[in-house]
């Protein structure tokens, strides 16, 4: 199991950036390294970020978010093989600091866009839609084209905590399952869209991740692990 390289270093270049002879720039390099390669900072500066860019990003931040509800729930329940509650605390880890990254990215584009950015994931309605796995942003502007997909229902959430031995580990593959799912149509819609290349590079990480723990998760299930 790969995992990108942190972009907590280059961040707090970019920081330092602003009080010595670097230029400002630097503090959002949102530099963030895939698997194979490392974005560089001129990329990042060629790529200032759209509205979508942020709205992507603040979904994708709520979506991990509920991600770490499901692997603590299932975690705490108890339940499954040692290498299925391995493979959930490994998402659990790897999601945390991707919402790090995230958040890490969108404090430092706000030096230079003089606004703040981070509650755009407050118009987030993380609650069942009329479509069933959807949430969609309760209001107009800025993101209410950003769909919310796979999430799961408050009571979804309460039935795992309360669940134990298999029953939890399979609840918790079909939840995570569609959760993965749901963050993989997100991440290939910010691929069609997005603008900057820490958004594009974060998408593409997604949909190789979460593709690979999907496939994992199954045949933990099935026993072929």
């Amino acid at each position: 199991m790969k995992r990108r390289r942190s972009i907590v270093s280059w961040i707090s270049l970019g920081v330092a950036a602003l009080f010595g002879s670097v230029s400002v720039l630097a503090v959002f390099t949102g530099a963030v390294a895939s698997n194979d390669d490392r974005i560089t900072l001129e990329q990042n500066l060629r790529s200032q970020p759209t509205t979508y860019d942020f709205c992507a990003v603040a979904a994708m931040r709520a979506h991990h978010e509920q991600a770490l509800s499901l692997g603590d729930g299932f975690l705490a329940s108890g339940g499954g093989s040692s290498e299925l509650r391995s493979l959930a605390e490994y998402m659990v880890r790897g999601q945390a600091a991707e919402i790090e990254e995230m958040s890490a990215w969108t404090t430092s584009w706000e030096v230079v866009v003089g606004a703040d950015v981070r509650d755009l994931s407050a118009s987030h309605n993380h609650g069942p839609s009329h479509e069933e796995g959807v949430s969609r942003t309760t209001t107009e502007a800025p993101c209410a084209e950003i769909a919310m997909v796979g999430m799961a229902a408050a009571a979804d959430l309460d039935r795992l905590a309360a669940s134990t031995g298999d029953t939890a580990a399979a609840m918790f593959v079909d939840l995570m399952t569609r959760h993965h799912e749901g963050g993989i149509v997100m991440a290939t819609d910010a691929l069609r869209r997005a603008h900057n290349v820490f958004v594009l590079e974060s998408s593409r990480h997604v949909i190789r991740e979460q593709q690979r723990e999907v496939e994992q998760m199954a045949n933990l299930l099935a026993g072929n692990g």
